[in-house]
């Protein structure tokens, strides 16, 4: 219920479109003069399945903050902005019914329950009023909260049996025995006179009583109200400066001013019934809007000197509005609540929808248009799929189909000429093009041709040359003559399925033309040639839905929508490549899915999708991608976020029109507000460990308890959905998140430390609200504090260090395990089968030189064993030197190597420098790595002797860079080296290499000798 006078803003924009100032009588009204006012409003409804309690709510008012507080029949809720909470009374098992709420200065909420006495809220904490405390009894119909001259305070509260009154810590109560005309109280209002005195005004269900302290005054059915029965009352200052009070009673709604009642049965047959609740709303330029819930007649509202009605006709879900309140927007949207139904949110910036309700035979809309015809009555046309096509005008709405000369009742395409003193308006339909003439529609004969017949595009050339029409259709372009008796086809154009026609000047002055194309993407023609831009060009799909001129500022560009999303080229630059922009890579769209692209007067892009329509808002940069975008959806009053191809218009009055699959849709921008402040950020609460903190008290958080959440909340009244927010929490956040829609964000965890938990909020507008900042500190657990780490550290280190010395400990015994078997083979090896293999050698050599019977065969075999002996002894000779752990260094490596050297080259007589640093002899070298690098060596120096032919040998061993690097160069014949690494010997060389990590290269020509080139990991 609505006290005092309410601060809203922008109200419903109904101009007459006839051109006359003002507005219409009524929005249902079937003969006003503008099809705006016939078009549903934008309505948004809330229900329990939102969040409400129950759906029988029964009060609602806005507090300082933005917060709506809503009375229901089963407890109270308190809606944010993003979401609806419920508040139970403290004694709800005896009574969660409500009755009336009323908020003080200082954002007490007063709750007025049925049964349960009055309660107040403030900062969580609860204060109960009933009749063990001195109510009157515990049935309470109304609160209110007055302030005296001293600043003390009187709580008044109406209940069902009388009057309370409570001042200086007493109760006084009355009843019809003490002044009131009926016992009956259902309304309270203070009223400020104009001498600045104030009064109470009881409204009961007798009649009004006034009283200022000293007397009571009655108004009733006796003295000038319609009845006496009196539901709400409300003060309002006039836009001249004085003041009315407005009573809403059982036979209407009824104004006192200058000390005379005036009723308004007269003006509405709706307005002689029950007036159940008031509201009063401001918008932006200072009209101020009126509302009164109706029982039975919906909601009325007087604007301007006009009275106006809303019902179930517009979508109310019923016709009787218990409670109204403001929203606290600039566009003067209010809540109501209907019986049994919820809340319903009217929204008067949104769009407004005109369907099957209004008279639209079928609600999937190809097209809107208007005319005058030559009597001058302006018509609004709405082309439908099937329905044929309807006209609003104020002679009613009327549909035509075929049986009025339509070609068919597809209607696709609308476009309105200029011809004379009225307006001709031309039809394309899925069968055939026609004009209205008479009231009646003539068919324009179209070539013959597959698909010509299907009209999608009508425009009127506007350029230099012969005037006509550009026609498309399902068969390509056609050129209408203004006889309409003469049509052409372009030749090139046969095959070309036309959505979209487009002519702009070009730099020269001339005309050209822009085709877009439902298979072959958007074609151009300049000084006569045409050119196509396909994906090759940018284009996101080869299907073109419609072309425009976007000019902003200084630019200028052509903008196609398609259905992978919008592309665009600068026609300054001329570089023939158009950008796309996807719902991928941008934000600015809904949906790749794009329809069409057009301009309203204030120079603003929309893109009609499959999902909303996206307002696109240009800078000075010029790059699309960077322009602010707001996308609209059925939460802004759209019928449906499916639109359709081709279907808009900006009719003359600068309205935008949408045509979607559930009906067209209307918005008013020229009377929209510029929405530049942003509303104020909250803190809702903290919960820690699952409760709530007040951290402004208590900003210290222990260990224990650091699991954190935070909820904030930006209220808004409109387009709340579109609400983002962005958080930090410095000390553990570099940067700040993304902007998302959460209004809460979750800590887990968060560690010892001083930290800033910081949060901003942006509107759909794009105002910013912030940051709102939280310091706080989380306790360090005791295992973190610096003497707990210390110990940590001294006993971490202790541990260590023993662990440390065990594994050493350990590695050194098996370390010396491993040395003393190495030596043992060693020696086993050098000692016993050395030995054996000796013997056997020398044996074999003296049988074959003895003398003896044995054949010359077996001569030679006894000298092949010897040598395979020998052989065998040098290999194992190598063995035992791999695997003597006395032999792990590098020196020992560098002696045997010099010594098989010198042992090979000069048996050869083959000149040879062994060159090795000095300094590079004395460190440790692992047995793996040392036999690999002799074996590689030694294949190396074999190679060279018995292959190469060479007179002289350089051999280059050091380290470098970690690495051991081995050179073995020889001046012979060389060989055709192909680096596959072909031959035994060499694929040996090279496994050997890779085995220890290493890499070998082989570097050869014939001529020009050899060069191997071995590199390991070592030293």
């Amino acid at each position: 219920m609505l006290k005092s006078c309410f601060c809203v803003a922008a109200i419903l924009s109904v101009l007459l479109l006839a051109g006359i100032s003002g507005y219409s009588q009524q929005f249902a009204t079937p003969s006003s003069s503008s099809i705006f006012d016939l078009a549903r409003p934008s309505l948004t409804r809330f229900t329990n399945t939102d969040g409400l309690p129950v759906n029988g709510v029964t009060a609602i008012e806005r507090d300082s903050r933005g917060f709506i507080w809503f009375g229901t029949q089963d407890g109270g809720a308190v809606f944010n902005g993003h979401e609806f909470k419920v508040v139970n009374m403290p004694d709800r098992i005896i009574s969660n019914s409500i009755r009336d709420i009323f908020i003080s200065g200082d954002d007490t909420v007063w709750f007025a329950t049925d049964g349960g006495g009055v309660h107040a809220l403030k900062g969580g904490d609860w204060v109960t009023y009933n009749k063990k405390s001195g109510l009157g009894s515990d049935q309470t119909r109304a609160v209110l909260e007055t302030i005296e001259n001293d600043r003390s305070k009187i709580l008044w509260v109406g209940r069902r049996d009388g009057l309370s009154r409570f001042a200086g810590g007493k109760w006084e109560n009355f009843d019809d025995k003490t002044g009131l005309p009926d016992k009956r109280v259902r309304s309270l209002l203070e009223v400020v006179g104009d001498d600045g005195k104030s009064a109470v005004w009881v409204g009961t269900y007798g009649g009004v009583v006034v009283w200022n302290g000293k007397e009571k005054k009655v108004y009733n059915n006796e003295n000038g109200l319609p009845g006496k029965v009196i539901f709400d009352m409300m003060q309002v200052n006039d836009e001249s400066g004085g003041k009315t009070i407005w009573v809403a009673t059982e036979k209407g709604p009824a104004s006192f001013k200058n000390g005379k009642w005036t009723s308004y049965s007269e003006v509405s047959p709706a307005l002689s019934g029950a007036a159940r609740s008031l509201g009063a709303t401001q918008r932006v330029d200072g009209t101020t809007t009126l509302w009164f819930g109706l029982d039975p007649g919906g909601l009325a509202f007087l604007e301007k000197g006009k009275w106006r009605f809303v019902t179930d006709k517009e979508g109310l879900p019923n016709t009787s509005v218990f409670a109204i309140s403001e929203t606290g927007t600039k566009d003067g949207s209010i809540w109501m609540a209907n019986l049994g139904a919820g809340v319903t949110r009217l929204e008067r910036s949104g769009w407004r929808t005109i369907d099957d309700s209004n008279g639209l035979e079928n609600t999937i809309v190809f097209g809107v248009s208007e005319s005058v015809d030559s009597s001058g009555i302006r018509s609004h046309w709405v082309a439908t799929y099937g329905g044929g096509l309807s006209r609003f005008s104020s002679d009613g709405v009327r549909t035509f189909t075929q049986s009025n000369g339509l070609p068919s009742d597809f209607v696709q395409a609308l476009y309105t000429k200029k011809d004379g003193d009225f307006e001709r308006l031309y039809v394309g339909t899925e069968k055939g093009f026609g004009f209205m003439n008479n009231g009646r529609f003539k068919s324009i004969v179209m070539p013959e041709g597959n698909g010509r017949n299907e009209i999608w595009k009508i425009t009127e050339a506007t350029g230099e040359g012969e005037k006509g029409f550009w026609v498309g259709t399902n068969g390509g372009l056609v050129w209408v003559s203004p006889d309409h008796d003469v049509t052409r086809i372009d030749p090139s154009m046969e095959v070309v399925s036309v959505r979209d026609v487009l002519e702009t000047k070009n730099p020269n002055g001339g005309v050209d033309l822009w085709v877009g194309s439902y298979q072959k993407g958007l074609l151009h023609r300049s000084n006569g040639k045409w050119r196509s831009y396909t994906t090759v060009d940018g284009l996101p799909t080869n299907r073109v839905y419609s072309v425009a001129e976007i000019k902003s500022g200084d630019s200028h560009q052509i903008w196609a929508a398609t259905g992978g999303g919008i592309a665009f080229m600068d026609l300054e630059k001329d570089d023939g490549k158009f950008e796309a922009v996807s719902s991928e890579a941008s934000s600015i769209l809904p949906s790749d899915r794009t329809y069409k692209v057009f301009q309203d007067r204030k120079d603003r892009i929309y893109v009609t999708t499959n999902r909303g329509v996206a307002r696109i808002v240009p800078n000075s940069s010029g790059d699309v991608r960077s322009y602010a975008s707001y996308i609209f959806t059925t939460k802004d009053g759209l019928p449906n976020d499916e639109c359709v191809s081709g279907a808009s218009y900006v009719d003359s009055k600068g309205m935008v029109w949408i045509g979607t699959v559930g009906g067209a849709a209307v918005l008013d921008v020229e009377n929209e507000y510029d929405d530049t402040d942003a509303e104020p950020l909250f803190l809702e609460q903290v919960l820690i460990g699952g409760e709530s903190r007040d951290l402004s008290k208590n900003p210290v958080i222990d260990y224990e308890d650091n699991e954190v959440v935070f909820e904030y909340v930006m209220p808004a009244g409109f387009r709340e959905s579109a609400t983002r927010y962005r958080t930090q929490l410095v000390g553990l956040d570099d940067t700040p998140t993304a902007w998302t829609t959460e209004h809460r964000r979750e800590f887990s965890y968060i560690p010892g430390g001083d930290f800033v938990f910081k949060v901003w909020a942006m509107d759909a507008a794009g105002n910013q609200s912030g940051p709102l900042e939280v310091e706080f500190r989380v306790l360090a657990p005791w295992w973190q504090r610096w003497w707990a780490i210390l110990l940590f550290v001294l006993a971490v280190a202790l541990v260590v260090g023993t662990i440390a010395y065990m594994v050493s400990r350990y590695r050194y015994k098996r370390m010396l395990e491993i040395e003393r078997v190495r030596t043992r083979i060693a020696t086993d090896l050098h000692d016993d089968v050395g030995a054996s293999l000796s013997k056997i050698s020398i044996l074999s050599e003296v049988l074959a030189h003895g003398e003896n019977d044995f054949e010359e065969e077996d001569r030679k075999s006894l000298f092949s064993i010897a040598e395979t002996s020998r052989d065998v002894v040098g290999s194992m000779s190598d063995m035992v030197w791999a695997i003597n752990p006395q032999r792990d260094n590098f020196r020992d490596a560098v002696q045997r190597m010099r010594g098989f050297a010198g042992e090979v080259f000069n048996a050869k007589g083959i000149d040879y420098e062994f060159d090795v640093p000095e300094d590079e002899k004395a460190f440790p070298l692992g047995v793996d790595l040392r036999r690999q690098l002799y074996l590689v060596f030694k294949e190396s120096v074999n190679n060279a002797a018995k292959h190469s032919g060479c007179e002289k040998v350089k051999i280059e061993l050091k380290r470098e860079n970690g690495e051991l690097f081995l050179r073995v160069a020889d001046n012979g014949t060389g060989f055709e080296s192909n680096g596959d690494g072909s031959g035994n010997g060499l694929r040996n060389m090279t496994s050997r290499a890779e085995a220890v990590g290493g890499s070998l290269d082989i570097d050869s020509k014939p001529g020009e000798g050899t060069t191997v080139t071995l590199r390991m990991p070592g030293g």
